[in-house]
C-alpha cells in the first residue's frame, strides 16, 4: 500500500511517501509505522490519545466517515496523513 506523509511526519520518516506491505486495520498500521519510525509516536499521540490535528484518509475518504481506526486497509490502498488546517 502507499503511505503519504505530510511535512511534519516526513521529518521523522525522512520520506514524503512510501510503499509498504501491510494488511489489517488503521490502528494496526499506525502501530506498525510507530515501530518502524521510533519518533513517529511522539508526533501522532499526545496525553489525550491520537493527535486530533492529524486526519487519516484511506483512498481519499476520511476514516471518521468509515470505521475509524478499525477501517481495514489493503495492499492496493493509499493511506494519507493530513494535518488539520485551522484558521480564523
Amino acid at each position: 500500500m502507499k503511505i503519504v506523509y505530510p511535512i511534519i511526519l516526513a521529518a521523522v520518516t525522512r520520506k514524503k511517501e512510501e510503499e509498504v506491505e501491510f494488511s489489517g486495520d488503521v490502528e494496526a498500521l499506525i502501530n506498525f509505522l510507530c515501530e518502524k519510525y521510533k519518533g513517529l509516536k511522539k508526533v501522532l499521540y499526545n496525553k489525550e490519545g491520537f493527535n486530533k490535528f492529524i486526519n487519516i484518509y484511506v483512498n481519499n475518504e476520511d476514516i471518521r466517515n468509515l470505521n475509524g481506526f478499525e477501517t481495514e486497509v489493503k495492499a492496493n490502498d493509499t493511506v494519507k496523513f493530513i494535518p488539520a488546517i485551522a484558521g480564523g
